[in-house]
Protein backbone atom coordinates (compact mmCIF):
# COMPACT_ATOMS: atom_id res chain seq x y z
CA UNK A 1 0.00 0.00 0.00
CA UNK A 2 1.06 3.51 -1.05
CA UNK A 3 1.32 6.33 2.17
CA UNK A 4 1.70 9.97 1.51
CA UNK A 5 3.37 11.35 5.01
CA UNK A 6 3.13 15.24 5.03
CA UNK A 7 5.55 16.82 7.81
CA UNK A 8 7.74 13.42 7.58
CA UNK A 9 10.76 15.64 7.59
CA UNK A 10 9.73 16.90 11.21
CA UNK A 11 10.04 15.85 14.73
CA UNK A 12 7.33 13.38 14.79
CA UNK A 13 6.34 12.78 11.07
CA UNK A 14 10.05 11.21 10.28
CA UNK A 15 9.74 8.61 12.74
CA UNK A 16 5.97 7.79 11.20
CA UNK A 17 8.22 7.24 8.14
CA UNK A 18 10.59 5.59 9.92
CA UNK A 19 7.54 3.17 11.48
CA UNK A 20 5.96 2.79 8.09
CA UNK A 21 9.05 1.67 6.13
CA UNK A 22 9.88 -0.64 8.82
CA UNK A 23 6.42 -2.09 7.80
CA UNK A 24 6.68 -2.57 4.25
CA UNK A 25 4.37 0.68 3.16
CA UNK A 26 5.87 2.35 0.35
CA UNK A 27 6.17 5.63 1.87
CA UNK A 28 6.15 9.11 0.49
CA UNK A 29 7.12 12.09 1.94
CA UNK A 30 6.21 15.22 0.94
CA UNK A 31 8.22 17.93 1.03
CA UNK A 32 7.75 22.00 1.00
CA UNK A 33 10.57 23.48 1.55
CA UNK A 34 9.01 25.76 4.61
CA UNK A 35 11.85 24.18 6.65
CA UNK A 36 15.06 23.37 4.76
CA UNK A 37 18.21 23.71 5.65
CA UNK A 38 17.07 24.71 9.29
CA UNK A 39 17.70 20.90 10.81
CA UNK A 40 19.94 17.91 8.97
CA UNK A 41 17.93 15.66 7.09
CA UNK A 42 15.97 12.95 9.00
CA UNK A 43 13.84 11.34 6.22
CA UNK A 44 14.31 7.80 5.90
CA UNK A 45 16.58 6.72 2.83
CA UNK A 46 13.90 4.55 1.58
CA UNK A 47 11.15 6.90 1.56
CA UNK A 48 10.32 9.03 -2.03
CA UNK A 49 10.18 12.53 -1.63
CA UNK A 50 7.49 14.28 -3.27
CA UNK A 51 7.77 18.22 -3.46
CA UNK A 52 4.39 20.57 -3.30
CA UNK A 53 2.57 23.43 -0.94
CA UNK A 54 -0.19 22.63 0.87
CA UNK A 55 -1.86 25.98 -0.16
CA UNK A 56 -1.67 25.27 -3.93
CA UNK A 57 -4.50 22.80 -4.31
CA UNK A 58 -3.45 21.33 -7.63
CA UNK A 59 0.26 20.48 -5.82
CA UNK A 60 -1.94 17.89 -3.46
CA UNK A 61 -3.68 17.02 -6.42
CA UNK A 62 -0.49 15.70 -8.05
CA UNK A 63 1.29 14.15 -4.61
CA UNK A 64 -2.03 12.12 -3.84
CA UNK A 65 -2.98 10.67 -6.75
CA UNK A 66 -2.25 6.57 -6.50
CA UNK A 67 -2.21 7.13 -2.25
CA UNK A 68 -3.97 4.69 -0.23
CA UNK A 69 -3.43 6.64 2.85
CA UNK A 70 -2.42 9.92 3.70
CA UNK A 71 -1.23 10.70 7.32
CA UNK A 72 -1.39 14.80 7.49
CA UNK A 73 1.42 16.01 10.00
CA UNK A 74 2.50 18.91 8.20
CA UNK A 75 1.32 22.15 10.63
CA UNK A 76 2.53 25.48 11.77
CA UNK A 77 3.46 24.85 15.12
CA UNK A 78 1.77 25.95 18.57
CA UNK A 79 4.64 28.52 19.05
CA UNK A 80 5.39 29.67 15.47
CA UNK A 81 1.58 31.22 15.79
CA UNK A 82 2.86 33.87 18.05
CA UNK A 83 4.87 35.57 15.47
CA UNK A 84 2.67 34.61 12.50
CA UNK A 85 -0.64 33.94 12.98
CA UNK A 86 -1.60 34.56 9.70
CA UNK A 87 0.69 31.78 7.80
CA UNK A 88 -0.77 29.44 11.19
CA UNK A 89 -4.28 30.01 9.72
CA UNK A 90 -3.14 29.26 6.27
CA UNK A 91 -1.39 26.16 6.11
CA UNK A 92 -3.26 24.58 9.28
CA UNK A 93 -7.06 25.32 8.12
CA UNK A 94 -6.65 25.90 3.91
CA UNK A 95 -4.02 23.54 3.96
CA UNK A 96 -6.02 20.83 5.35
CA UNK A 97 -8.83 21.47 3.15
CA UNK A 98 -6.82 21.81 0.43
CA UNK A 99 -6.01 18.24 1.07
CA UNK A 100 -8.79 17.00 1.89
CA UNK A 101 -10.27 18.36 -1.39
CA UNK A 102 -7.14 16.41 -3.49
CA UNK A 103 -7.86 13.33 -1.49
CA UNK A 104 -11.36 13.09 -2.14
CA UNK A 105 -11.32 13.48 -6.22
CA UNK A 106 -8.37 11.21 -5.57
CA UNK A 107 -9.93 8.59 -4.06
CA UNK A 108 -7.90 8.28 -0.72
CA UNK A 109 -9.12 5.40 1.39
CA UNK A 110 -8.33 7.45 4.73
CA UNK A 111 -6.83 10.65 6.16
CA UNK A 112 -4.72 10.09 9.34
CA UNK A 113 -4.89 13.82 11.13
CA UNK A 114 -1.95 14.97 13.56
CA UNK A 115 -4.53 17.15 16.18
CA UNK A 116 -3.62 18.35 19.04
CA UNK A 117 -4.80 18.19 22.97
CA UNK A 118 -5.11 22.21 22.66
CA UNK A 119 -8.61 21.18 21.46
CA UNK A 120 -9.20 20.62 24.65
CA UNK A 121 -8.45 24.17 26.35
CA UNK A 122 -9.15 23.87 30.29
CA UNK A 123 -9.48 20.77 31.25
CA UNK A 124 -12.79 20.29 33.17
CA UNK A 125 -12.08 17.20 34.22
CA UNK A 126 -9.04 14.61 33.81
CA UNK A 127 -8.14 12.52 32.91
CA UNK A 128 -9.70 13.96 29.17
CA UNK A 129 -12.06 11.75 27.43
CA UNK A 130 -12.79 12.18 23.70
CA UNK A 131 -16.12 13.65 25.09
CA UNK A 132 -14.46 16.69 26.75
CA UNK A 133 -16.19 20.02 25.90
CA UNK A 134 -13.85 21.55 22.92
CA UNK A 135 -12.75 25.27 23.82
CA UNK A 136 -9.26 26.32 22.65
CA UNK A 137 -7.30 28.78 24.58
CA UNK A 138 -5.14 29.93 21.79
CA UNK A 139 -4.65 29.84 18.16
CA UNK A 140 -2.68 26.58 17.50
CA UNK A 141 -5.91 25.29 19.47
CA UNK A 142 -8.33 26.66 17.04
CA UNK A 143 -6.63 25.98 13.89
CA UNK A 144 -6.51 22.15 14.70
CA UNK A 145 -10.34 22.35 15.77
CA UNK A 146 -11.12 23.38 11.89
CA UNK A 147 -8.61 20.90 10.80
CA UNK A 148 -10.43 18.62 12.92
CA UNK A 149 -13.78 19.65 11.60
CA UNK A 150 -13.21 20.35 8.15
CA UNK A 151 -12.37 16.34 8.02
CA UNK A 152 -15.76 15.39 9.63
CA UNK A 153 -17.92 17.64 7.16
CA UNK A 154 -18.97 15.26 5.02
CA UNK A 155 -20.38 18.25 2.43
CA UNK A 156 -19.33 19.14 -0.54
CA UNK A 157 -16.54 16.29 -0.45
CA UNK A 158 -16.24 13.20 2.41
CA UNK A 159 -13.20 11.15 3.11
CA UNK A 160 -12.60 8.45 5.66
CA UNK A 161 -10.75 9.82 8.43
CA UNK A 162 -8.54 9.10 11.92
CA UNK A 163 -8.30 12.02 14.20
CA UNK A 164 -5.16 11.47 16.68
CA UNK A 165 -5.17 14.15 19.54
CA UNK A 166 -1.42 14.40 20.41
CA UNK A 167 -0.27 14.88 23.66
CA UNK A 168 2.56 16.23 24.72
CA UNK A 169 4.89 14.43 22.34
CA UNK A 170 8.70 14.04 23.08
CA UNK A 171 12.20 11.87 22.05
CA UNK A 172 14.97 12.14 19.69
CA UNK A 173 15.12 14.82 16.90
CA UNK A 174 13.22 17.10 18.91
CA UNK A 175 15.26 20.31 17.90
CA UNK A 176 15.88 23.08 19.91
CA UNK A 177 14.42 26.17 17.97
CA UNK A 178 12.86 30.03 19.13
CA UNK A 179 9.55 28.80 17.38
CA UNK A 180 9.28 25.10 17.95
CA UNK A 181 9.84 24.96 21.97
CA UNK A 182 8.72 22.47 24.45
CA UNK A 183 9.21 21.33 28.17
CA UNK A 184 11.89 18.66 26.86
CA UNK A 185 14.08 21.21 24.16
CA UNK A 186 14.02 23.72 27.38
CA UNK A 187 15.31 21.11 29.97
CA UNK A 188 17.58 18.71 28.36
CA UNK A 189 20.08 21.13 27.15
CA UNK A 190 20.81 23.10 30.42
CA UNK A 191 20.54 19.49 32.45
CA UNK A 192 23.24 18.78 29.85
CA UNK A 193 25.59 22.09 30.45
CA UNK A 194 25.32 21.37 34.68
CA UNK A 195 22.69 24.49 34.72
CA UNK A 196 19.76 25.19 36.95
CA UNK A 197 16.68 24.02 35.12
CA UNK A 198 14.10 26.63 35.27
CA UNK A 199 10.31 25.80 36.30
CA UNK A 200 7.11 28.01 36.04
CA UNK A 201 5.12 28.80 38.65
CA UNK A 202 5.25 26.13 41.60
CA UNK A 203 6.45 23.20 39.30
CA UNK A 204 3.02 21.21 40.72
CA UNK A 205 1.23 21.45 37.27
CA UNK A 206 1.04 17.97 35.49
CA UNK A 207 1.41 17.10 31.74
CA UNK A 208 0.86 13.59 30.01
CA UNK A 209 4.21 13.07 27.93
CA UNK A 210 4.56 10.63 25.43
CA UNK A 211 7.64 8.56 23.75
CA UNK A 212 7.79 9.53 19.92
CA UNK A 213 8.27 6.11 18.79
CA UNK A 214 4.76 5.15 20.84
CA UNK A 215 3.35 7.92 19.01
CA UNK A 216 4.55 6.71 15.30
CA UNK A 217 2.77 3.41 16.64
CA UNK A 218 -0.28 4.95 16.79
CA UNK A 219 -0.70 6.16 13.45
CA UNK A 220 0.20 3.40 11.96
CA UNK A 221 -1.98 1.24 14.02
CA UNK A 222 -5.40 3.37 13.80
CA UNK A 223 -4.06 3.47 10.02
CA UNK A 224 -4.86 0.23 9.14
CA UNK A 225 -7.80 -0.50 11.93
CA UNK A 226 -10.70 -1.00 10.25
CA UNK A 227 -12.54 0.05 14.05
CA UNK A 228 -10.47 3.40 13.83
CA UNK A 229 -12.03 4.52 10.72
CA UNK A 230 -14.00 8.29 11.45
CA UNK A 231 -12.88 8.29 15.06
CA UNK A 232 -11.23 10.39 17.45
CA UNK A 233 -8.43 9.31 19.55
CA UNK A 234 -6.30 10.82 22.64
CA UNK A 235 -2.76 9.53 22.48
CA UNK A 236 -0.64 9.84 25.02
CA UNK A 237 0.78 7.51 28.09
CA UNK A 238 -2.37 7.88 30.28
CA UNK A 239 -0.36 9.59 33.11
CA UNK A 240 0.30 12.95 34.57
CA UNK A 241 3.80 13.66 35.39
CA UNK A 242 4.54 17.09 37.50
CA UNK A 243 7.11 19.66 36.51
CA UNK A 244 9.05 19.31 38.95
CA UNK A 245 8.94 15.35 39.35
CA UNK A 246 9.69 15.76 35.81
CA UNK A 247 13.06 18.30 36.58
CA UNK A 248 14.18 15.93 38.89
CA UNK A 249 14.15 12.63 36.55
CA UNK A 250 16.18 14.87 33.84
CA UNK A 251 18.43 15.87 36.43
CA UNK A 252 18.70 12.35 38.16
CA UNK A 253 19.57 10.99 34.25
CA UNK A 254 22.25 13.98 33.56
CA UNK A 255 23.97 13.91 36.70
CA UNK A 256 23.11 17.03 37.10
CA UNK A 257 23.46 18.50 40.87
CA UNK A 258 21.91 22.26 40.38
CA UNK A 259 18.79 22.74 42.16
CA UNK A 260 15.98 24.12 39.99
CA UNK A 261 14.69 27.83 39.80
CA UNK A 262 11.14 28.68 39.98
CA UNK A 263 9.71 31.74 37.82
CA UNK A 264 7.00 33.61 36.76
CA UNK A 265 3.36 31.68 35.78
CA UNK A 266 3.47 30.77 31.99
CA UNK A 267 0.38 32.45 30.43
CA UNK A 268 -0.70 29.51 27.85
CA UNK A 269 -0.22 26.89 30.39
CA UNK A 270 -2.68 24.57 31.91
CA UNK A 271 -2.54 23.33 35.72
CA UNK A 272 -3.57 19.19 34.70
CA UNK A 273 -3.17 17.72 31.87
CA UNK A 274 -3.88 14.23 31.52
CA UNK A 275 -5.26 11.41 28.62
CA UNK A 276 -8.05 9.16 29.05
CA UNK A 277 -6.07 6.69 26.45
CA UNK A 278 -8.47 3.75 26.80
CA UNK A 279 -10.66 4.24 23.32
CA UNK A 280 -7.88 3.78 21.28
CA UNK A 281 -6.32 0.90 23.71
CA UNK A 282 -9.92 -0.86 22.76
CA UNK A 283 -10.78 0.23 19.18
CA UNK A 284 -7.16 0.08 17.72
CA UNK A 285 -4.96 -2.31 20.51
CA UNK A 286 -2.73 0.68 20.54
CA UNK A 287 -0.97 1.32 24.39
CA UNK A 288 2.71 2.85 24.81
CA UNK A 289 5.37 0.52 25.44
CA UNK A 290 8.03 3.20 26.11
CA UNK A 291 7.95 4.00 29.97
CA UNK A 292 8.63 8.29 30.87
CA UNK A 293 12.14 7.46 32.45
CA UNK A 294 13.35 5.03 29.49
CA UNK A 295 12.18 8.16 26.86
CA UNK A 296 14.13 10.27 28.68
CA UNK A 297 17.14 8.52 28.90
CA UNK A 298 16.91 7.66 25.19
CA UNK A 299 16.19 11.48 24.63
CA UNK A 300 19.06 12.29 26.61
CA UNK A 301 21.15 10.66 24.48
CA UNK A 302 19.81 12.77 21.41
CA UNK A 303 20.50 16.03 22.85
CA UNK A 304 23.83 15.03 24.15
CA UNK A 305 25.12 14.22 20.43
CA UNK A 306 23.74 17.49 19.49
CA UNK A 307 25.39 19.35 22.73
CA UNK A 308 28.67 17.23 21.23
CA UNK A 309 28.23 18.75 17.84
CA UNK A 310 27.51 22.36 18.38
CA UNK A 311 31.26 22.05 20.64
CA UNK A 312 33.04 20.42 17.72
CA UNK A 313 31.75 23.74 15.51
CA UNK A 314 32.61 25.89 17.98
CA UNK A 315 35.99 24.86 18.85
CA UNK A 316 37.01 23.90 14.53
Amino acid sequence: MKCLVTGGGGFIGSHVVDHLVNNGFETYVLVSGFRSGKHPNIINKDAHIVRGNLLHFSDMKIVTEGMDYVLHLAAVLSHFFESDPHLTIKTNINGTWNLKRACWENGVERIVFASSSFVYGEPQWHPIREDHPLNPKELYGVTKLAGEKILQCVYPEKVPYTILRLFNVYGPRQYPSDHYSSVMTALMPKAIRKESLQIHDDGTQKLDFVFVQDVARAFVQTMVSADSENEVFNVGSGKATSMNSLARMVNKIAENPTHSHYNREHPAYLRHVQADISKIREKAEWKPLIGLENGLKRTLEFFETLEEKKNERRDG
